[in-house]
């Protein structure tokens, strides 16, 4: 039996995505460089329109791509089983933030 270990101190970032909202990506590029974000874990659910931005390179991007939409019940569901970090937070794809609430 596997044991998990989850990390108290940082965030795990659970976001289902389409690729819809053209922005999404400047958002990336500012969670990435957050200290308190540990990693991002994006469920591709469209990847034929997924977009060649380097930020998805990032160590931090966790992509999971998925053949069809398993629509975002499911897929935040799944994100957050995938988190490495206790502190979860859900968010869409379609939003900006202050990052301060981190």
């Amino acid at each position: 039996m596997e044991i998990i270990t989850l990390y108290e101190n940082k965030f795990s970032i659970v976001v289902p995505t389409m690729w819809k909202y053209t922005p999404f990506t400047n958002l990336l590029d500012k969670l990435v460089q957050h200290e308190l974000v540990g990693e991002i874990v994006i469920i591709n659910n469209d990847m034929n329109a997924t977009p060649n931005a380097s930020v998805l390179n990032h160590p931090k991007i966790k992509l999971h791509n998925f053949k069809l939409n398993i629509f975002v019940n499911p897929a935040w569901n799944y994100g957050a089983g995938m988190s490495e970090y206790s502190n979860v937070c859900i968010m869409n794809d379609d939003i900006d933030f202050n990052l301060s609430i981190f």
